[in-house]
């Protein structure tokens, strides 16, 4: 059954590096070969823009709601010459392999945005260039049975293990800041 791949990722539990392995595994080897694939991520890593997108996530990651979503990676991928040239499969791609990326990079360092957002955003490339796969009956069953509650079970244990990790953060922050604060009062009064 021929369907929007956006549909088909947005109701997954996919993460981001998932949604990836799967595009590729059951769509983009179906039109192209893993040379190609191969290439797609190896010519993703070289775009200047991308570097150039993730200084200035870093130097406004404390401006609230400001991260670069799907259009950003888009526009940076489309500023390649050798990406102005593919068909949006491949520009899909490169734009989701730029994302993941900055995710296992950026975000895993300054935690710049939610990793639920950032994926759901991501996922609008899809729509952006009406990406249609043929999902068999399998592929729709794994998604359709990734919204029991099983499946919200897992998401939920995610979230849970960000939280206490993100608790963890703020709280070595505070002590961190409190030890500083300390040893600045005690070297002023000496």
């Amino acid at each position: 059954m021929i369907r929007p791949l956006y549909d088909y990722y947005a109701s997954s539990s996919f993460d981001l590096e998932e949604v990836i392995e799967d595009y590729v595994d059951n769509f983009y080897l179906k039109k192209y070969s893993e040379e190609k694939a191969t290439q797609v991520l190896r010519k993703t890593n070289e775009i200047a823009k991308l570097k150039e997108l993730n200084g200035l996530s870093v130097r406004d990651r404390d401006l609230k709601g400001h991260f670069p979503k799907y259009v950003d990676f888009s526009n940076a991928i489309k500023s390649s010459l050798w990406f102005s040239f593919q068909s949006s499969q491949t520009k899909t791609l490169g734009t989701l392999s730029a994302a993941n990326e900055w995710d296992k990079t950026i975000n895993r360092r300054f935690y710049i945005v939610d990793k639920e957002i950032f994926r759901n955003n991501i996922l609008l490339i899809f729509k952006e260039y009406q990406i249609m796969g043929n999902v068999n009956k399998d592929q729709s069953d794994i998604i359709d049975n990734s919204s029991n509650p099983k499946g919200t079970s897992i998401l939920h244990e995610k979230y849970e293990i960000e939280k206490k990790l993100k608790a963890k953060q703020f709280e070595e922050g505070i002590r961190w800041f409190v030890w500083k604060t300390i040893k600045d009062l005690v070297i002023q009064l000496d």
